[in-house]
């Protein structure tokens, strides 16, 4: 950081606009926790004005040393361990637009915008291209929820396309 380097930990998604103020805590619990404001796009504010000033708190999964953001509180997803991670999952890239990618039998996955293989350990799942690694990233098995970095430092995050919006 003290040579102009970074990593976001949140970056503008629709309809989620200009996060920020964020802090970082621990629950009760012991779970990591990010409590931070947005701008809901989805939502009137006053006037003609929509981007409803919000906060969120979501949860915090460790990676390879490093926070990053996990689901917002309110989402309810459904447990996925290591052994059930084959089907449909909303991935997204960067906080860019989201794709869903397909994991199947045999380790391969196909997308919109690729085809690959995946291999998953401990709580690493990595995916890889025809060019090499995509991504390594870090399996929050209570809700079936995946964050990492992709080898040029992206945020690459996914969640099995059955949680439910609490």
């Amino acid at each position: 950081m003290l040579e102009g380097g970074h990593a976001d930990f949140l970056a503008s998604s629709p309809p989620m606009f200009g996060p920020g103020g964020g802090n970082l805590f621990q629950s009760s619990n012991g779970d990591w926790m990010a409590a931070y404001h947005y701008y809901d796009g989805s939502r009137h504010w006053h006037g003609d004005v929509w981007g409803k000033p919000t906060m969120q708190i979501r949860s915090v999964i460790w990676h390879e040393g490093w926070p990053l953001p996990g689901i917002p509180l309110g989402v309810q997803a459904n447990p996925c361990d290591l052994s059930h991670l084959k089907g449909t999952w909303i991935v997204q890239e960067d906080f860019g637009q989201p794709i869903e990618v397909l994991l199947m039998d045999g380790g391969l996955y196909r997308s919109v915008s690729h085809d690959g293989s995946w291999i998953a350990s401990g709580s690493l799942i990595r995916l890889f291209t025809d060019n090499g690694l995509w991504a390594t990233c870090t399996l929050d098995q209570r809700s079936g929820y995946f964050v990492g970095r992709t080898g040029s430092g992206k945020v690459l995050r996914g969640i099995n396309k059955n949680a439910q919006l609490a």
